[in-house]
């Protein structure tokens, strides 16, 4: 079952960060396969864990990168970054809180 796809579009030209992408697309897709699989209690937590963790380790490289470059669009892609952030780590409280919100509604 393939939810998710990689989209060319989406590449940087940096290595790293395509890669990271990448990477974040590939358990994104493992957390909505779980989910649509009827399985979140087995995959949920631990999706879960690792995306907080690795959203922020990702994101943090990608700025580290963009400042590093004199990126002129730093200031409006930090927001997009920190929206995601937000998002994340609501996805994560809403799961503590309740899991039933990891349901095939997603």
């Amino acid at each position: 079952m393939t939810l998710l796809t990689w989209n060319s579009a989406w590449e940087t030209g940096v290595p790293q960060i395509d890669e990271q992408h990448r990477h974040l697309l590939a358990q994104f897709e493992a957390l909505l396969v779980a989910i649509h699989e009827n399985r979140p209690e087995e995959r949920v937590p631990g999706l879960l864990a690792f995306l907080s963790d690795y959203v922020e380790t990702h994101f943090s490289t990608e700025e580290a990168h963009m400042q590093a470059t004199h990126y002129q669009g730093f200031i409006g892609h930090k927001a997009v970054h920190d929206d995601m952030r937000a998002q994340v780590a609501t996805l994560v409280a809403g799961y503590i809180e309740d899991h039933s919100i990891m349901s095939e509604g997603v």
